[in-house]
């Protein structure tokens, strides 16, 4: 299944053209042009990775929607690679909650591509630690609370 990443950007030109190359690589690409639109997007497409531009226009900017999304326990396990124009350094207190990575305009695709490349195999082996842990979980409570006579041990486990 293809990984799906959320661009969220109101320069539908430039983001227009990392989706076409991104599309290239495999990736489902889903556009947002604003902080409002790229929460909603978030919770209906539950995107594997968000690029995230820090100005957007309207009431919520990239700052504000990327605290959001780290505070949030249904989202905060989601990689967000933050684009900003101007330097991270004059910015870095007006966010609470960081993105994953940093990247000043003006961006080169290769760099952009490996650090989606990075992210996500870390988030990947995130979520297999955490389904190894919560199989383990799951085999224990298995084996103190089966009762015999109810069926086979192998009807309670989870592949």
């Amino acid at each position: 299944m293809a990984k799906k990443i959320l661009i969220i950007d109101n320069d539908f030109e430039s983001s227009n053209g990392f989706k076409a190359k991104l599309e290239e690589y495999g990736y489902t690409i889903i556009n947002a042009k604003d902080g409002v639109a790229g929460m909603h997007s978030v919770h209906i497409e539950n995107p594997d990775l968000i690029i995230l531009k820090h100005l957007l226009p309207n009431n919520m900017n990239g700052c504000q929607l990327c605290s959001l999304l780290k505070r949030d326990v249904r989202y905060h396990e989601i990689p967000i690679i933050m684009i900003f124009i101007c330097s991270y350094e004059d910015l870095k207190y007006s966010i609470a909650e960081p993105p994953d990575c940093i990247l000043r305009k003006p961006i080169n695709f290769e760099d952009i591509l490996n650090k989606i490349k990075e992210l996500m195999t870390q988030s990947d082996i995130k979520k297999e630690e955490l389904n190894r842990k919560l199989n383990e979980k799951d085999a224990k409570w298995i084996k103190e609370h089966y009762v015999p006579g109810l069926g086979s041990e192998k009807n309670y486990i989870k592949n």
